[in-house]
């Protein structure tokens, strides 16, 4: 008996550890949150790989539609700017049920005249739901 009492135990182990996980991997993907909040947190994750200067990472944010159309390549090369991107915040984050529109401030420097100039403006996203994820929407 003192032998079944211990597989029934590692069985329930194996079985939370599993279930904990699974659950892990849906905060990933912004599933079980609200889609206000899911979509804001990949907004962020998307704009730090932005301003880390990673147009990989950023690409993986894009739509699977987008992607099969425009490649990493030609993605990195619209990817770069004469702005230094320094800081981006959302602001607003508005769902329907397969759309998001998102506003983010970003915080920059552009050469002008030969000095930098520090300025802010507000970039208008619309995040799309497609195979049952979010996704930013970008048009070709």
């Amino acid at each position: 008996m003192k032998h079944r009492s211990a597989g029934l135990r590692g069985r329930a182990f194996i079985l939370s550890a599993f279930v904990g996980l699974a659950l892990s991997g849906c905060a990933n993907f912004g599933l079980g949150v609200p889609d206000e909040q899911a979509v804001q947190r990949l907004a962020e994750q998307r704009w730090a790989a932005v301003i880390a200067g990673d147009a990989e990472r950023a690409y993986g944010f894009l739509a699977p539609s987008y992607r099969a159309v425009v490649g990493i390549e030609r993605y990195r090369s619209r990817f770069a700017s004469a702005a230094k991107r320094e800081n981006a915040e959302v602001v607003a984050t508005a769902c329907e049920a397969e759309r998001c529109r998102v506003t983010v401030r970003v915080e920059y420097t552009a050469p002008a005249f030969r000095m930098k100039t520090k300025s802010d403006t507000h970039v208008f996203e619309t995040w799309v739901r497609e195979e049952g994820r979010w996704w930013l929407h970008q048009r070709l």
